[in-house]
């Protein structure tokens, strides 16, 4: 490894005009970003003077004043780049939103299309779903079996109760039945010995009137 770094530098490097640009360059990202805050606006800064020194310098040549040329070409750039944003920005972001709306139904499609290639290259998950569902079934089958051999429990119980209660109706009638015999059989026992009474009471009678 030492060896190849070593071949690497005396074949790139050995140039004092190499070996400064690469010093250059390592100041300079140290610079950036060490720096960043202060070289951001600096760069910037130059930029601008840069950009604003040609139509300054052909104003000054025209006759107008350094201030008054300066101030009408950062007020032309300043309008410059407001109607690069009001004519730029909106269609922009629509076509973002747009892009956006697009990519997430393209996720929701393939998402689906993998959700339906899984579900048609799982037998297993079917064969599964299809042993549940029977399941389901059979004890859905004992339930009404068991409901209905309860229900004819309670019909038979009810019958039964009706049954009993007839029974005990019966019962009643032949007993108020048998007590309204006993009672024609006392008033007509009454009505004949009210007879005998009277019967008596006219032989007593008769027997006064002969003495």
């Amino acid at each position: 490894m030492i060896e190849f770094l070593q071949k690497w530098y005396h074949k790139n490097l050995s140039s004092p005009q190499a070996a400064l640009l690469l010093i250059q360059l390592v100041v300079i990202y140290l610079l950036v970003y060490y720096c960043s805050s202060i070289i951001g606006p600096l760069i910037a800064a130059l930029v601008l003077a840069f950009i604003s020194e040609r139509p300054v310098s052909f104003l000054v040549k025209r006759g107008a004043s350094r201030l008054s040329a300066t101030a009408v070409t950062m007020l032309s750039y300043i309008g410059i780049v407001v109607s690069i944003l009001i004519v730029i920005v909106p269609p922009a972001i629509e076509q973002f939103s747009n892009i956006s709306g697009t990519i997430t139904k393209a996720l929701s499609t393939t998402e689906v299309s993998e959700n339906t290639t899984t579900s048609q290259t799982s037998p297993i998950n079917v064969d599964n779903d299809i042993i549940v569902i029977e399941e389901k079934a059979n004890n859905l089958t004992i339930e009404l079996k068991n409901n209905n051999q309860n229900e004819d429990k309670d019909d038979n119980t009810d019958v039964n109760t009706s049954i009993s209660s007839s029974d005990t109706n019966r019962n009643l009638a032949l007993n108020n039945v048998q007590n309204s015999d006993i009672l024609k059989e006392n008033t007509n026992n009454l009505e004949t010995s009210e007879n005998i009474e009277d019967t008596n009471s006219t032989e007593i009678k008769m027997r006064k009137n002969n003495n």
